[in-house]
């Protein structure tokens, strides 16, 4: 719930306000307060305190200026309260009051927010800071609340949040009555209902807007790349309606920016910098609705650099300039300081929004002061400047600096604040003593400051007679007793008590006090009243409060009466404008003012008397009448017309404009302003050209350039403005030359097989002047001509074709392209005016458009395959180029244009490489593994495409060889091998051979063997007795030993390789008998680059102790080293049948073991597994049978390797049996057939194997299909064409070449032959052959591809061999589909649909307007057609065609009045053919000539005041060149001064009659009427012509001869005359409103009342010139010659002659002839003995007859120089000199005493210092000096002193002593 809070404070005129309230506190809101009522408003009367106030609204009272030195003054406002008619006055009490503890206890002093009608009632309006009182304990007692009026309308509510806080809501939908802006005033409210503190609250409410209903953006940015000049246009604001006429404006004005009202264009004005800004554009239409958009410039350096931007960041917030001024410094010295703001070059100064009226800063960052310091009003001056533009290396820079001026206190003296002045008070006869009479205030720092003040008594005249407070001021009284009538005068100076420095004292002004012991009258505040009254003010309005303040009555409980106010003037006139009431003193006005009649006087001089008991004073009041600007600046005509040439310089006058205000002063100085930027106007309203004027805007030989003249005075708070009309007509001239359209740079093309007379392209210009051109070509010479190279180009159309007999050849041998420069001329027949020609100069490329009849060649194809390599492995980045394949294409442009790509056939799924399309760089794909061992090249077919309408293709297939890397380590065809070998081997005997293989290429793979030992023995030794440990053998027992065996380190001593290359290994040493078993390695090396690879083998060698011999291979057929079978065999095929016997027996083989080992291809792996041994028992004996397992691939592997081994494997057996066998001696708990358990270690011992190598050869067989290259294959052919020219232009070369790949082995099997395959009919053989080896196909015959533009083949390659794969029959095939597309040649003339094609355009279509489009057709594909067009009987015609597109525009201004149809032909060319077409354009007539009167301008003239009406004055008429019937129709109007009421016209007669007598003197007559008659046709809706109309009027002298309302003049006295003439000092000028070049207005002047001197006139007047002489030397100190009035005539000479009077006021003027005098001729006075240097011993003033000579200047000086004193002159409280005697060192006297005696009273001051003794010359006695002053006094003459009064004296007060004069010795 949302509440409305209100607290009626009671209504209380007397306010406290503390001294510390800012600039626009509120005072009161005099509504809210129920002051005055709620339609009632509040003015201010004009008061000494008046100042530092105003009234918002009417109804609330602000401070305006800080109110600090006011701090104890209680004062009253005085508030002139009107409604309607009604008037009365309200009087507020104001109290300033000292700071109280509650200084500003809110977060801020005004609080804003803006909020938009958009937002929903609820919504809390948000501020910058919230609305609560600063946290602190002492505040919670306070309360917020509101203390101005919250009227019940208003949008918004306050309600309390908490302790200390009040949130501002809407309470309903806003609406457009709703928008402005809202204040309101919080308070923090006090225990006793009183402002503690205050904020103000403003809101402004604004319309949302809606962007997307009148503009077309809410935000735009425009950018710009150097600074921006004055005067130039930046942008145009985009309306979303174009026709919706809108009016712009700038939210905020800008110093730099400004917008077009009706445009919307935004302009400069003045230069712009480098930086960012922003504008607020507001737009309304019609009906008051709004929208805005922000436009955001920014100006930008044109190049720039990171680091560059960031140092620019940095300079955006500088530190802030301090400067420090002391408060006393002259505006001439903080000049000198040149405080400046640093600018980088190109930065601008923006507005300043605080501190305005301190500070000013110019264009070069130049700080100015505009006015004197105060520190005790304003200690420190802080403000923000914006700077835009700095130029450093950023895109765009704005910044802000700070300047802080502290303004240094300095100690100046105190000041009096006494008012009013000068001082004066009054003291009762016999007053009790020590009775306050008057009160000195003084306030230190020139009176703003403390009151630390002690006051220094000068002196009292006379002495004793008051005294003077020196801490309070409070002037008391010294005596019990004055004399009536007598004046005494205290003169008193303020001190400083607490200097900053405390060697020096702060001595004020001297005060001077005159109290006088008598009844004073009133004493009026100010010594002379001078206010100033608006015009406007109403009757009894209330316009100086002139109250005097009354004094005290001298006679103690005696009251005075009232003060009685009067009033009266130099004349009696005066006081018929002014009365004052009687008792308040308040002066009134009784008359409505006119300050705007100069029959009014301007000037009132006045005196207001206040009597009180019949004591008057006086003071002079000056009301002087302020003009009001109420009168709008009115043009003597409505419109203005001018003519003048196009060509007319720039700032030359065109015309002027007059405008008169009636007012006075600003409100009358005009400044002048046009809404057209191609203007300019001076403050005389004088037009001149801004820029070039242009008459050719609207294709017509003229151009009238309408605009407004806007007359704008300078009043406040308003100015007013009215407008006129401006019409200037510009007549054309020869100033243009032709502008090339659209550009001057033209392009075209032409086909390379084009013939001549083809239409190439337009050349269009146009001359603004409107012209005749012509057209040609600029030739080497620089020469024009019609012919050029192989073109021709129109003289009067522009259009420029092929040269008739230029063939393709020329076109083929010509430079592309060509460059040819156009030349157009005009002839200069636009104008009357003589002028020279203009020629100006295009550019015209016509390049050779190429024929798309060439596909893209490799012509390095074949060399491909030997240069493209990539090394094995894979390419995730940096991919290197494996080759650059390079096509060529014969055509030219895009048809010549290649773009590579990688064809793969459909089924191909691996996609290897990556080609660039533009470069051709083959490279490997990232995603590909490329393994030489498994595919060691890759094929590739690169696809070339030209860019061709219809494109061509080339391919080329190459293969890429995989480039070997040493990636395959050697393998051993077995991991280990083991044998046995006798003991008894003869040394030499080859024991083993171990065999290892390379996948790697060649030079990878050459192994070479080496032993080694190895190292794994001994482990294997430390596993096998874990083995035989499981049999539980003794540890000690022999066959232990034997496999255990000795360490193997020295076996490579017994063998060694045979050759390194053959893996052969012999025995080289004798065996010793210990020795059971050898082992050792061998290593396989392939001596790879760069890299060697290794792999390792095992060899164990068995020793045995008998001499035993390996298994021998038995000779059989089936048993041949080398077998040959086909790839197709079938499986489990037997290809080998072997066996092998035992050396024991030859017959047996049963104890031979076989074991098959294959390889071949890539490794091992696979080829074991294609082999598989079988072994079969046949009579008796044991064959070994190798059969084929898996599919044989000739194109994969051609050659296997296989080994069998043959071993015996009866040996062991053998020795176990043998009794005699050492291994009989194991342990009986050992048995044989546990050892058996362990066959597969134990026989390895007992083997002895011998080798047999076979070669499998694979055959091929057909088994492979031809495969094409790709899966189509593409050529061209052009049409028309026989095969013999196809063969001969193409060189041989076929239309297409097919290609298919047998990979089958090279014989018949391989040999692809190649037919097309044909339909029944044979039609594909008929049209094509092809070649059967080669694949290459050519024509059979010509093509037209008007009726078939493409063919499909299908391709057949076989091989020559019967196929071998399953089902076949016959060789193998395949088929590929070959497009053949036949290009298209011109071979078919061009054709229109229609022949005859109607065209309308209205007249008024400018240049460039498309009137229709007439299209052709070609049957021929890719045809381009070229359009020119000319007339069907020749010459000139005011229509183009567009070449490219056959669009028919109007090439120059139409008129239907002088040609209403077009006969035009049409001419449409293929480049070899061509075709036309009759058009025929109808030129509609439209009303585009406004009616012309048969004058331009109609004058008459009539006699003033002439009542002969209505009388006729002219008949007009208007004729209209349209011969429409709309166009006849013609109205009539005038428009402008007087139209309608003092003058009117028949609608349709044209008769322009005078309705009105007419006046034409001033101020309301006119000497000549301007109008316009205007002709409108169309029944007045249509077109408007225009004619002047001038009536002067004659005069006729009805007017007076008037003098201004006070005339004033000043002679200095005794000025003497040197001639007879006098002296002249003035001259006086009567204006008469008649005709000033009649004798009505000729003016003789004359005085009637002169002033006599001893009987001789005084002064004399020029009677033609109004000039005044003196005929005597004044002297203005005799009280009758100080000043005079005399009574002037002026009468005209006119018949009659009518005369007019005023008077004239003479006033002497002072010069300084007399020289001062003193008051008195003898002062006297006293000075304490210790004195200071510097004090005030007495005062004393000068006077001067010359009381008004400005350089009656007073300064004071001793006449003799003094030892003891020295003499200052000082301003006294008036500001007049004063002289003050001053001490000049200490310890005046050697005396310690001094009494001085004065006039009538004996006084005495005595300071004593040192105790002293002296004797009375009277008494005789000796005293003792007292060490303290004694202050005493007698009323008693000196002369009747005698002893006894001396010794009263000393027994009255004990220590003082008397000491007459005559009486001082030491």
């Amino acid at each position: 719930m949302v509440a409305r809070i209100k607290i009626h404070l009671v209504a209380k005129t007397l306010l406290k306000l503390p001294t510390n309230a800012q600039t626009g506190w509120l005072i009161s809101d005099l509504r809210f307060q129920n002051l005055i009522g709620s339609t009632e408003k509040a003015t201010l009367q004009p008061s000494i305190y008046s100042g530092h106030f105003e009234v918002e609204d009417g109804f609330r009272i602000t401070t305006n200026s800080s109110i600090s030195h006011l701090r104890g003054e209680l004062f009253e406002l005085f508030l002139n309260v009107q409604e309607g008619t009604f008037h009365r006055l309200v009087t507020l009490h104001l109290y300033v009051d000292p700071p109280g503890k509650y200084s500003n206890p809110f977060l801020s002093t005004v609080y804003h927010a803006t909020v938009y009608s958009s937002q929903p009632p609820g919504t809390t309006v948000i501020f910058s800071k919230p609305v609560a009182l600063i946290s602190a304990e002492n505040l919670k007692k306070l309360e917020i609340s509101p203390i101005s009026e919250v009227e019940k309308s208003s949008p918004f509510v306050f309600t309390p949040r908490g302790n200390g806080v009040m949130d501002v809501m809407m309470m309903k939908t806003l609406e457009e009555k709703d928008l402005g802006k809202y204040v309101y005033y919080l308070g923090a409210i006090g225990e006793e209902g009183e402002v503690i503190s205050q904020t103000k609250i403003i809101i402004d409410v604004l319309d949302s807007g809606d962007i997307h209903f009148l503009l077309k953006s809410k935000k735009s940015t425009v950018t710009f790349t150097s600074t921006i000049p004055a005067n130039s246009t930046i942008f145009d604001i985009e309306k979303r309606n174009l026709t919706e006429p809108l009016l712009f404006h700038l939210e905020q004005p800008s110093r730099f920016f400004q917008i077009d009202q009706f445009s919307g264009r935004v302009s400069t004005v003045l230069p712009v910098g480098y930086g960012i800004y922003h504008v607020h554009v507001v737009a309304r239409n019609q009906k008051k609705q709004r929208s805005d958009s922000w436009l955001e410039i920014l100006v930008r350096k044109p190049t720039e650099s990171t680091s560059q931007n960031s140092l620019s960041r940095s300079r955006r917030h500088l530190d802030d300039l301090i400067f420090r001024i002391a408060e006393n410094a002259t505006m001439e010295e903080i000049e000198r300081k040149g405080m400046k703001i640093p600018l980088y070059p190109g930065e601008t100064i923006g507005e300043i929004s605080v501190a305005k009226e301190w500070l000013k800063i110019d264009d070069e960052g130049r700080i100015h002061i505009l006015k004197p310091l105060n520190f005790e009003k304003m200690s420190s001056i802080i403000a923000t400047v914006p700077i835009n533009g700095l130029q450093s290396t950023c895109n765009f820079c704005s910044r802000t600096q700070t300047i802080r001026i502290h303004v240094e206190d300095v100690d100046e003296p105190p000041s009096f604040v006494n008012s009013p002045l000068p001082m004066l008070a009054v003291v009762p006869l016999n007053p009790t003593i020590g009775r306050i009479v008057y009160q000195f205030v003084a306030r230190d720092e020139n009176g703003d400051g403390d009151s630390n003040i002690l006051y220094k008594e000068i002196d009292v005249i006379p002495a004793g007679s008051f005294v003077v407070d020196s801490k309070s001021g409070v002037v008391r009284t010294g005596w019990s007793k004055y004399e009536r009538g007598e004046t005494y005068r205290i003169s008193a100076q303020a001190i400083d008590t607490t200097p900053s420095n405390n060697s020096s004292s702060q001595l004020s002004e001297v005060a001077i006090l005159e109290i006088l012991a008598e009844e004073r009258p009133p004493q009026f505040a100010k010594q002379e009243y001078e206010v100033t009254v608006s015009e406007d003010n109403l009757v009894d309005y209330s316009v100086v409060d002139v109250k005097a303040q009354s004094f005290r009555s001298i006679e103690d409980g005696r009251s005075k009466g009232p003060i009685i106010y009067s009033l009266e003037g130099d004349s009696s006139d005066e006081t018929k404008w002014f009365r004052i009431d009687p008792s308040t003193g308040i002066v009134h006005l009784t008359r409505e003012l006119d300050f705007d009649d100069p029959a009014l006087p301007k000037t009132h001089k006045l005196k207001v008397t206040a009597r009180e008991d019949n004591r008057e004073s006086h003071v002079d009041l000056t009301i002087r009448i302020d003009d009001v600007n109420d009168n709008v600046p009115t043009f003597t005509r409505p419109l203005y017309t001018a003519q003048v040439r196009e060509d007319i310089p720039l700032n030359q006058t065109i015309l002027k404009v007059t405008a008169i205000d009636k007012d006075s002063g600003e409100n009358s100085r005009i400044t002048y302003t046009v809404d057209n930027q191609n203007f300019s106007i001076n403050e005389n309203g004088e037009i001149s050209a801004k820029v070039r004027l242009d008459a050719d805007q609207f294709n017509e030989r003229h151009f009238v350039y309408r605009f407004n003249v806007t007359a704008r005075d300078h009043g406040q708070p308003n100015s007013l403005s009215s407008s006129a009309m401006i019409h200037i007509r510009t007549e054309n001239t020869n100033d243009e030359s032709a502008v090339f359209l659209p550009t001057s740079q033209y392009t075209a093309f032409v086909a390379e097989d084009a013939q001549g007379g083809t239409p190439v392209i337009q050349i269009q210009a146009r001359d603004a002047d409107r012209d005749e051109v012509t057209y040609s070509f600029l030739d080497k010479n620089e020469r024009s001509t019609q012919t050029m190279n192989l073109f021709t180009i129109d003289q009067h159309t522009g259009l420029v074709k092929l040269r008739h007999g230029v063939s393709p050849v020329d076109l083929a041998e010509a430079e592309n392209p060509i460059n040819l420069t156009v030349i157009v001329q005009d002839d200069g027949s636009c104008c009357v005016y003589p002028s020279k020609t203009h020629t100006s100069y295009a550019t015209l490329l016509i390049g050779i458009e190429d024929v798309n009849n060439n596909k893209p060649e490799f012509p390095d194809c074949s060399k491909y395959s030997e240069i493209a390599k990539i090394q094995e492995g894979t390419y995730k980045t940096d991919p290197p180029t494996i080759v650059k394949v390079q096509a060529t294409d014969d055509d030219s442009s895009a048809n010549g244009d290649i773009v590579y790509s990688l064809y793969c056939t459909q089924s191909e799924s691996r996609k290897a490489f990556v080609i660039d399309r533009h470069t051709g760089i083959l490279t490997p794909s990232p995603h590909v593994v490329f393994d030489r061992e498994t595919r060691p090249r890759e094929d590739v077919t690169v696809k070339a495409t030209d860019r061709g309408d219809r494109p061509l293709i080339g391919f080329c297939q190459f293969s890429v060889e995989v480039v070997d890397v040493n990636d395959n380590a050697p393998q051993f065809e077995r991991p280990s091998y083991e044998t046995s070998v006798s003991r008894y081997e003869a040394i030499g005997t080859s024991v083993i051979t171990v065999f290892a293989f390379d996948n790697d290429a060649a030079h990878n793979a050459e192994i070479s063997y080496a032993l080694e030992v190895d190292t794994t023995a001994v482990l294997a030794s430390t596993k096998l007795q874990a083995i035989l440990t499981s049999f539980k053998m003794v540890k000690k027992n022999t066959l232990y030993s034997i496999f255990l065996g000795e360490e193997h380190l020295n076996d490579l001593e017994f063998f060694q390789l045979v050759n390194r290359h053959s893996g052969e290994i012999a025995i080289v040493k004798n065996i010793p008998p210990s020795t059971q078993k050898f082992v050792f390695n061998v290593i396989a090396d392939d001596n790879g680059i760069p890299e060697s690879l290794q792999s390792t083998a095992q060899v164990v060698l068995n020793v045995l102790d008998k001499q035993q011999k390996a298994p021998k291979w038995q000779t059989s057929p089936e048993c041949k080293s080398v077998i040959t079978v086909p790839e197709n065999v079938e499986m489990n095929r037997v290809i080998l049948r072997c066996r092998a016997v035992s050396s024991g027996d030859s017959r047996s083989s049963s104890d031979v073991i076989y074991k098959l080992t294959a390889s071949g291809g890539h490794g091992n792996s696979k080829a074991e597994s294609k082999f598989r041994q079988f072994n079969k028992f046949e009579n008796g004996n044991e064959w070994v049978e190798v059969a084929i397992m898996e599919g044989l691939d000739y194109e994969q592997v051609n050659n296997y390797t296989l080994t069998l081994t043959a071993t015996e494997s009866n040996m062991f057996k053998a020795r176990v049996n043998d009794p005699s066998s050492s291994v009989r001696s194991l342990d009986h708990d050992y048995t044989l057939s546990a050892l058996s358990s362990e066959k597969s270690v134990l026989d390895m011992t007992s083997r002895v194997a011998s080798t047999k190598t076979f070669v499998v050869e694979v055959r091929d067989v057909n088994d492979v299909v031809p495969q094409f290259t790709v899966d189509l294959f593409t050529g061209t052919i052009d049409e028309e064409m026989t095969p013999n020219e196809y063969l001969e232009r193409m060189n041989g070369k076929p239309i297409v070449t097919v290609k298919a790949i047998d990979t089958d082995s090279d014989g018949p099997q391989n040999e692809v032959h190649y037919r097309i395959v044909g339909e029944a009919n044979g039609e594909e053989t008929k049209h094509f052959r092809i070649d059967e080896l080669t694949g290459e196909i050519f024509p059979n015959e010509k093509f037209d591809r008007e009726k078939v533009d493409m063919y499909i083949l299908t391709v057949e390659a076989s091989d020559r061999s019967v196929s071998a794969l399953p089902g076949a029959n016959g060789p193998n095939k395949d088929n590929v589909k070959v497009q053949i597309v036949i290009n298209d040649v011109n071979d078919n003339a061009p054709s229109f649909e229609e022949s005859k094609y109607i065209g309308r355009v209205k007249e008024s279509e400018g240049e460039g307007h498309d009137v229709i489009t007439i299209k052709a057709h070609d049957l021929d594909k890719h045809s381009n057609l070229r359009y020119h067009l000319i007339g069907a009987g020749g010459g000139r015609i005011p229509f183009g065609v567009r070449t490219d597109s056959g669009t028919i525009f109007v090439k120059e201004p139409l008129d239907f009045e002088s040609a209403d149809q077009y006969h035009l032909i049409l001419i449409a060319s293929d480049g070899r053919h061509n075709a036309t077409t009759n058009v025929y354009i109808h030129i509609e007539d439209v009303n585009d000539n406004a009616p012309q009167f048969e004058q331009q301008k109609y004058a008459t003239t009539v006699i003033e005041e002439d009542v002969d009406v209505p009388k006729v004055l002219f008949n007009v008429r208007a004729t209209d060149a349209d011969q429409d019937e709309k166009s006849s129709r013609i109205v009539y109007r005038l428009e402008g001064q007087g139209a309608d009421e003092v003058f009117r016209i028949g609608k349709y007669s044209g008769t322009i009659e005078l309705i009105k007598p007419l006046d034409r003197d001033p101020p309301t007559g006119v000497p000549s009427w301007n109008f316009v008659v205007q002709a409108i046709d169309d029944d007045g809706n249509g077109l408007v012509g225009y004619a002047d109309v001038q009536v002067n009027v004659r005069d006729i002298n009805d007017n007076s001869p008037i003098f201004p309302e006070r005339l004033f003049g000043f002679i200095e006295e005794n000025r003497e005359p040197i001639h007879s003439d006098g002296v002249y000092f003035m001259d006086v000028q009567a204006r008469d409103f008649d005709d000033p070049t009649t004798e009505n207005a000729n003016i003789e002047y004359g005085i009637v009342r002169n002033k006599l001197i001893n009987g001789e006139p005084v002064f004399r007047i020029d009677q033609n010139t109004g000039k005044i002489f003196a005929m005597r030397s004044l002297d203005r100190e005799i009280s009758s010659e100080r000043e005079f009035i005399i009574e002037v005539r002026a009468n005209d000479r006119g018949v009659p002659s009518r005369e007019g009077f005023a008077n004239v006021t003479i006033k002497v003027t002072d010069m300084n002839d007399n020289a001062p005098f003193f008051e008195k001729t003898r002062y006297e006075g006293s000075v304490d003995e210790t004195a200071p240097i510097g004090a005030a011993v007495m005062s004393f003033s000068a006077f001067d007859a010359d009381e008004e000579a400005k350089d009656n200047v007073f300064t004071y000086q001793l006449a003799e120089e003094s030892e003891y004193f020295y003499v200052t002159t000082d301003k006294d409280s008036k500001q007049s000199s004063v002289g003050v005697l001053r001490v000049k060192q200490e310890q005046l006297l050697s005396f310690s005493c001094i009494c001085v005696c004065l006039k009538k009273k004996f006084c005495g001051k005595c300071f004593v210092m040192n105790s002293h003794s002296w004797t009375s010359s009277l008494t005789g006695r000796r005293s003792t000096l007292p060490t303290h002053p004694i202050h005493f006094s007698l009323d008693k003459p000196v002369s009747r002193l005698d002893a006894n009064d001396y010794d009263l004296l000393l027994a009255a007060a004990p220590g003082v002593v008397v000491i007459p004069l005559s009486e001082l010795k030491r």
